[in-house]
């Protein structure tokens, strides 16, 4: 948490966390973590991806165009870093369940430039689950960072 929190720090930028599928737990694995109070300008939890976007207050035009749930999950990332004008921006979407009943998360990391990439993550019950997307997701933005 802490070199992801650096590396934020040496590129002076800042990050803004939205999350449903994940629970909260990429926040508050960031929330102690020294620096934190200034480069994580906000973080969003609800159970959907449509409790977020009533939390983000994406207007109903923009989120029926969203036709499937990574457009959603783009639109929210979007739609996140503009309200809190984070440079970079993560949105763990709805959990799911793929054609074999595996779960998985889809993510968007939107970066200061506005590219948005996507990946899916599977997921795995309990807290160990949990602490392993965790871990998942500060590596793969490590990677970003970079």
């Amino acid at each position: 948490e802490q070199h992801v929190l650096t590396l934020l720090e040496q590129r002076q930028a800042t990050l803004a966390l939205a999350e449903a599928g994940s629970g909260g737990t990429l926040a508050a694995a960031l929330d102690g973590v020294e620096g934190a109070e200034r480069l994580l300008l906000g973080a969003y939890v609800a159970r959907t991806n449509e409790r977020l976007r009533n939390l983000l207050r994406v207007p109903d035009d923009k989120w029926s165009v969203a036709a499937d749930p990574i457009a959603k999950t783009k639109l929210l990332a979007t739609e996140l870093a503009a309200a809190t004008a984070a440079q970079w921006a993560i949105v763990v979407g709805d959990a799911q369940r793929d054609e074999r009943g595996a779960t998985f998360v889809a993510v968007v990391f939107r970066h200061p430039d506005g590219r948005l990439e996507n990946q899916r993550f599977g997921v795995r019950s309990g807290e160990a689950g949990r602490s392993h997307l965790t871990t998942q997701l500060l590596d793969q933005l490590r990677r970003r960072l970079r």
